[in-house]
This record gives structure tokens, sequence and C-alpha cells, in this order.
């Protein structure tokens, strides 16, 4: 069983993307939307996670971040949907993060691709 959560955050980092809102403080805090994923995100968490994937790029925010960190195991057909919503993002600006899962979920990510293709961040400093 899976959790797909969408929420909109800002982060104090530069996000990958080619476009870049930066607040006019200079304080470099960058809205982004976050897709939340805890549990086993295998064929029954499939519909939410293309639907939450869908709904983050089509708002063309500077940046997504789909946060696996607490997701146990990612099915290989999930990461399929990461890696076409990361290709998607990427022909429209829009820069995708995935910070360091657990060793399951990066075995995933490394044997599909999705992992050369997606930025990883160690501290994502939100507020």
């Amino acid at each position: 069983m899976s959790t797909v959560s969408l929420a909109h955050s800002h982060v104090a980092n530069e996000m990958p993307g080619r476009r870049s809102r930066r607040t006019p403080d200079g304080t470099g805090i960058t809205d982004c939307l976050i897709i939340a994923v805890t549990g086993e995100l295998d064929m029954n968490g499939l519909p939410a996670f293309r639907t939450a994937l869908s709904v983050a790029v089509d708002a063309a925010p500077p940046a997504v971040i789909v946060d696996l960190r607490r997701a146990r195991f990612l099915s290989v057909r999930n990461a399929v949907v990461l890696l076409d919503a990361v290709q998607r993002a990427t022909r429209c600006g829009v820069g995708i993060l995935v910070p360091n899962a657990p060793r399951a979920v990066e075995r995933v990510l490394d044997v599909t691709g999705v992992r050369t293709l997606v930025h990883r961040e160690q501290d994502l400093s939100s507020n």
C-alpha cells in the first residue's frame, strides 16, 4: 500500500530546469510542487502516481520534487511512468529533482535510466 500526495512548497536551493523564479529579495527561494510517496509504490499506486506527475508537470512550476525517501518499493512500471514525466518536464522547461531514496528504490531508478536524467539533492531545505 502506498500514499501519493501533491503539495506546493518553497525550496531554498536553485532548482534544475531552464526557468528560475527567484524572489525579488534575492534569497533564492524557489516555488515548487512536491510529490511525496510513502510505502510500496506498486501497480495499485500507479494511477495516483501517474496523475500526480501529470498534474505537477502540467502546472509548469520551476521545479517538481519527487520525494521517494519514504518509499519502500518502486515497481519498474512506476519508474517508467516517472521516466516519461521527466522527459516531458524537460521539454517544458520544468526541473525534476528526486532526492536520494532507499537502496531498493535507487536500484530501480538506476536500472530504468531515471537516475541519470534527474538531479539529486541530499538537503531539501523547505519552509
